[in-house]
């Protein structure tokens, strides 16, 4: 659900997506000591061919 909320939300960078994710667990779950998340996106607008570009992060 928070990934979800986070991922309609249009942002032209993976970072701030992902800051977003981590910062939605950290409220919702204030329990939650560590996470990490991986995002993938498919065909970027990077000029040439690229399957996927990557990001990690975590707290």
């Amino acid at each position: 659900r928070l990934v979800k909320k986070e991922m309609e939300t249009t942002s032209k960078l993976l970072e701030h997506v992902g800051r977003r994710i981590l910062d939605s667990i950290k409220h919702e779950f204030p329990m939650v000591a560590h996470a990490r998340i991986k995002i993938r996106k498919l065909n970027p607008p990077l000029g040439g061919k690229m399957d996927f570009v990557s990001l990690e992060l975590s707290f």
